[in-house]
């Protein structure tokens, strides 16, 4: 039986190979590295139950606390299991979505007044929304025809979705206002 010429037997593999100097400072160095966009680990690393607690002053939150909050507004808005993307409008999400999107929020975090700042949050909500879209606009499809804006679904988000939103919300927009979407700087 003729044996694959590419396939080696074990006995005649070389198990301990040193590494070129270069290659060890590379695996060492990238075991330093921490990889991925989550700058809310304070927030991820939270025991079930544990809340951190907040502070307001004149609408806005402060303290320690302030920017894990926002950051982790930000994070919410871009999980799509909880902040859908395929709507016009923040009016159009249903109020169930908006009371799961609260109850996220008041899992991770505690405050005296929280409930009273519930529809002030929810606006910070609602403008990350809007800034998050607009990002999406111009990165994966201004200045670019259709068919190619199509081909740039971004990471983590469904293909579905991404049609729609390029479809039923930016180049529909652009094609009501008399605008060439290949052309048009941002949708109004």
């Amino acid at each position: 039986m003729d044996k694959d010429p590419l396939v080696l037997e074990k006995d005649k593999m070389q198990p301990n190979l040193s590494l070129s100097s270069s290659v060890d400072q590379v695996q060492r160095h990238s075991q330093n590295i921490e990889i991925g966009s989550n700058k809310c680990k304070e927030v991820t690393s939270l025991e079930v139950g544990e809340k951190l607690k907040l502070t307001f002053y004149n609408n806005r939150t402060v303290e320690k606390n302030g920017k894990l909050f926002l950051r982790h507004l930000g994070k919410i808005n871009h999980d799509r299991n909880i902040c859908p993307l395929g709507v016009s409008s923040w009016s159009d999400i249903s109020q169930e979505k908006l009371n799961h999107m609260w109850a996220v929020v008041e899992d991770k975090f505690e405050g005296i007044e929280l409930d009273d700042h519930r529809e002030h949050i929810l606006r910070w909500m609602n403008d990350l929304w809007k800034k998050w879209r607009g990002y999406l606009y111009g990165k994966y499809v201004k200045n670019k025809p259709l068919q190619q804006a199509l081909k740039n679904n971004p990471y983590g988000i469904d293909k579905k979705e991404w049609e729609w939103l390029i479809k039923e919300h930016f180049f529909l927009k652009l094609f009501s206002i008399g605008e060439n979407p290949k052309e048009c700087s941002e949708p109004s």
